[in-house]
C-alpha cells in the first residue's frame, strides 16, 4: 500500500514516546503490524493492486477475488492457445462488491471463451483492488485498535523470549478483528 493505516505519529502517541530517534522502528513495528493482521484476516487494509492468475475460466458466471474487501476490477485478460492476450470489456462484466470476498460477474447474456482455446498455464489474470481506501481513517477501528496492541506488545517486549515475569492479556488482538476475517473458500 501507498500508506500504513497507523501514522508514525499516532503509534508514538500510543506508545507515549515523545523523541523520534525511533522513528525507523516504530515504522517497521507499523508494517509489520498491518502485515500480521492483513494475513490473519485476508484482507487489505489500504488500497492495494492485486492479481489473481487461473487456469480455467469457473463453470459458473462468476470469480471470486480472494482478497478482501474489494474495491474495483481493473481488468480481465485471458490469453489464447496461439498467445495472443484478449482483455475482456468493462461491459462484459461487473464487480460484486457485496460478498465478503467480492466478485468479478459476467453481465447477462455474456460467456466465458471455451476452455481449448486458452494457453495451458495461467492463461487468465484478473487485476483488481482490494482495500478500505487510500487512508487509514478508512480502516475499521477495532482493526486499528488491534494493531495498536500489536505495535505496544513489539515495542514492550524486543526480543522473543522475557524471563521473569507474568503476563495477564487484557483483550485478545484476535478478539478486535475476529469479525473481519474472510472464511477460506
Amino acid at each position: 500500500p501507498a500508506v500504513e493505516p497507523i501514522s508514525t505519529a499516532e503509534a508514538k502517541l500510543h506508545l507515549r514516546v515523545t523523541q523520534s530517534a525511533e522513528d525507523d522502528y516504530i515504522d517497521r513495528l507499523i508494517k509489520s503490524a498491518r502485515q500480521q493482521v492483513e494475513s490473519a484476516t485476508g484482507r487489505a487494509l489500504i488500497n492495494q493492486t492485486w492479481y489473481l492468475y487461473l487456469d480455467g475460466f469457473p463453470p459458473d458466471d462468476r470469480i471470486r477475488l480472494p482478497k478482501a474487501p474489494l474495491s474495483s476490477i481493473t481488468s480481465l485478460v485471458y490469453t489464447d492457445s496461439d498467445g495472443a492476450a484478449t482483455t475482456f470489456t468493462a461491459d462484459d462484466w461487473d464487480a460484486d462488491t457485496n460478498p465478503t470476498p467480492g466478485e468479478l460477474v459476467l453481465v447477462y447474456n455474456k460467456q466465458w471463451p471455451t476452455p481449448s482455446a486458452l494457453r495451458p498455464h495461467s492463461p487468465i489474470v484478473v487485476e483488481y483492488v482490494a482495500g478500505y481506501g487510500a487512508a487509514g481513517s478508512s480502516v475499521p477501528e477495532p482493526i486499528r485498535d488491534a494493531m495498536y496492541l500489536l505495535i505496544g506488545d513489539a515495542y514492550t517486549f524486543r526480543e522473543s523470549l522475557v524471563t521473569g515475569t507474568i503476563v495477564n492479556t487484557v483483550r485478545g488482538v484476535g478478539d478486535l478483528f475476529a469479525n473481519y476475517i474472510v472464511e477460506a473458500w
